[in-house]
């Protein structure tokens, strides 16, 4: 039996994309479009008919592809080979960075180069530039850039420079002559104006600066101003020209005035002076100088004043001496009892004297006579005798003659109990005329200050101590009173002491002392039965402080206490119920806390112990921690306070 193939072979492709070299070639093989053809038996071979393009084929282009196997059995498909240029273009021959400068009366410039070429793997499609050769540039640099083209709009470019600088100065016109002028008045120099220059530049100016302004004050001399003009290239112009300011102003000096004097040295200022620039020299050309002892009589003093410019100006003052005076003497401070006196002032032989006073009410007889009579007011009389020539400081001496009152009456203030301490504040008047003097007639006393008439006195003598308040005033006879202050004590108490009872037992209190008592007084009274005998009886219903004072004849007095300790009885229930609801569920007891010890113990009915506690918390009804049944219990409690030791018992009955 023949069998025959008649089945074609079952093509499989895919679509290709190829690039152009760099000679503008692409070339592909069957293989690179086949994608698994296969064949019922075998395939012999497969083609396709076009294996080479060019730039000519750029895009998508369409191939056949044929494929053949074994039994001769054949098919073809058209497959798509697409054909792509990513070479980009080359330009060569790119301009180096081009510098150049304006043209005189111009702000920009116009540049020419070497154009560059292009070329390309396949077909060049332009070369071109943001810029045409021989274009005119401004100031500043620009850049030039050139493009190069192919079909595939694949690129190259190229880059240079062009940069145009200004370097032409501006020009200065109208530049001011030299000025010269004199100085203002009272100024060391001068406000100077002129006409401004003006500047101009083939570009663009970006200043005209001047080290000085029109109108500013220049100082006396020479000064150069200077005008720069700038483009913003920092081309700069200069011109000058000098301001030239003369000081023509005089000096000025102020002498002192004409002076008398009395002393015979006399010092003064070198005469103030002052100028528009400044002071060179001051000089004495006439008298004596500072701190010169001057004659009696008349001096002329001239000074010259020369300032720094050479400028002159002078002065003169009159110096008058007079003579000292005699000096005065009035004699030394008295005290009289009369209100008429006669003063002794001395003589003057240089000048005149006289006498004065600054107490309102003294009558002077004769006041130019140095042995006039005076009448006096009470208390100091201050009177001056003053001796005075020319403008010499006059000479004074003053005297204090006192005419004395009669002292203030003394009051040595109450006699004084003194109780234990041994010093004491006095209670004298104080003297409205005179002074108050302390002094100690009997027994010891030491004031602090003895013309105090509050006074603390310190250690005084046990019993009676006298002192003696005297207040004096001149002359006059003093007043005196005398205080008596008595050294006592305060009495020693002894008490029962504390005390504890139990509530309605009630104490006996009692207060001994050691200096016989006049008074009793205890606190508080309400549980007392006599609050002002030395033995009362409490009964208190609580815990007390006792307090007693105890007064002696000297009304001297102590005080002391006893603390009474009441112990309430104790509460015990005799039932609680322990259910939990809240109520009653506890054996409280009530006042334990009040005693130094204490135990509890509660037995059952046959005798058991089923609880015991000597730091009691309220029991309630467990044993074991279990709960015990309903009924009746006895309890045990041993209590103890201070040595005192009790026992309580009885029966507590549990119900639920």
């Amino acid at each position: 039996v023949n069998v025959l193939d008649t089945l074609s072979p079952i093509i499989a492709t895919q679509p290709l994309t190829v690039y152009l070299d760099a000679n503008g070639l692409a070339s592909i093989t069957a293989n690179d479009l086949d994608n698994g053809t296969a064949d019922n038996c075998q395939i012999a071979g497969i083609d396709v008919d076009s294996t080479t393009f060019d730039v000519t084929e750029l895009g998508p282009n369409n191939v056949w592809f044929t494929a053949i196997d074994v039994n001769n059995n054949t098919d073809s498909v058209i497959e798509v080979v697409t054909v792509l240029d990513t070479i980009a273009p080359t330009v060569a021959n790119c301009p180096t960075n081009i510098t150049v400068s304006t043209a005189v009366n111009s702000c920009d410039a116009i540049v020419n180069w070497t154009l560059p070429t292009a070329s390309d793997n396949g077909q060049l499609d332009s070369l071109v530039s943001n810029f045409a050769n021989g274009s005119t540039f401004p100031l500043g640099t620009t850049t030039v850039t050139y493009v190069a083209y192919d079909q595939s709009m694949n690129t190259d470019t190229c880059s240079f420079t062009i940069t145009v600088i200004d370097s032409i100065a501006p020009i200065i016109a109208n530049a001011p002559v030299n000025i010269a002028v004199s100085n203002d008045a009272g100024q060391c120099g001068a406000v100077v104006n002129w006409a401004l220059p003006t500047a101009t530049d083939n570009c663009q100016l970006d200043s005209l600066v001047g080290s000085y302004v029109s109108g500013t004050v220049f100082p006396v001399g020479t000064t150069t101003v200077s005008y720069i003009a700038y483009d913003p290239e920092m081309n700069t112009d200069t011109v000058s020209f000098t301001v030239t300011v003369n000081d023509t102003e005089l000096p000025i000096i102020d002498c002192l005035p004409d002076t008398t004097l009395c002393e015979e040295v006399f010092t003064y200022s070198i005469p103030s002076t002052s100028d528009n620039c400044g002071i060179a020299s001051v000089i004495r050309t006439r008298g004596l100088a500072s701190g010169s002892v001057f004659p009696v009589g008349s001096t002329v003093v001239t000074h010259v004043v020369t300032d720094i410019h050479g400028n002159v100006d002078s002065c003169s003052f009159t110096v008058t001496r007079d003579a000292f005076p005699t000096v005065a003497l009035a004699g030394s401070d008295y005290n009289v009892c009369q209100d008429t006196v006669t003063l002794a002032g001395n003589t003057a032989t240089v000048g005149t004297g006289v006498w004065s006073t600054n107490t309102t009410g003294v009558t002077l007889t004769d006041p130019s006579d140095p042995n006039t009579n005076a009448i006096l007011q009470r208390g100091a009389n201050e009177l001056i005798w003053t001796i005075s020539n020319g403008v010499c400081a006059p000479s004074n001496d003053t005297i204090t003659i006192t005419y004395d009152r009669e002292p203030t009456i003394s009051d040595a203030g109450p006699d004084q109990i003194i109780c234990d301490d041994r010093f004491t504040v006095m209670e004298a008047n104080t003297p409205s005329v005179g002074i108050g003097v302390w002094s100690v007639i009997t027994g010891i006393a030491n004031p602090d200050d003895l013309n105090d008439p509050r006074a603390t006195v310190t250690g005084l003598g046990d019993g009676q101590n006298s002192l003696l308040w005297t207040i004096s005033n001149g002359t006059c006879r003093p007043s005196l009173d005398t205080v008596m202050v008595k050294g006592a004590n305060n009495p020693l108490l002894t008490t029962t002491g504390d005390t504890t009872i139990y509530e309605d037992d009630g104490a006996q209190l009692y207060v001994t002392s050691d200096i016989p008592a006049t008074n009793y007084q205890w606190d508080p009274l309400f549980s007392l039965d006599n609050g002002s005998i030395r033995t009362p009886f409490a009964k208190p219903t609580e815990n007390t402080l006792y307090t007693v004072r105890v007064t002696t004849e000297d009304a001297c007095f102590s005080e002391a206490s006893i603390q009474v300790t009441v112990l309430k009885g104790l509460v015990i229930p005799g039932v609680f119920t322990p259910n939990g609801d809240g109520r009653n569920d506890t054996w409280e007891i009530k006042n334990l806390d009040q005693f130094d010890s204490y135990s509890i113990i509660v037995y059952d009915g046959f005798g058991s112990e089923v609880f015991k506690s000597t730091n009691y918390l309220p029991w309630d009804g467990t044993y074991q921690g279990r709960d015990l049944s309903v009924g009746s219990y006895y309890y045990l409690i041993d209590y103890q306070n201070k040595g005192d030791n009790k026992i309580k018992s009885g029966v507590v009955s549990i119900l639920r």
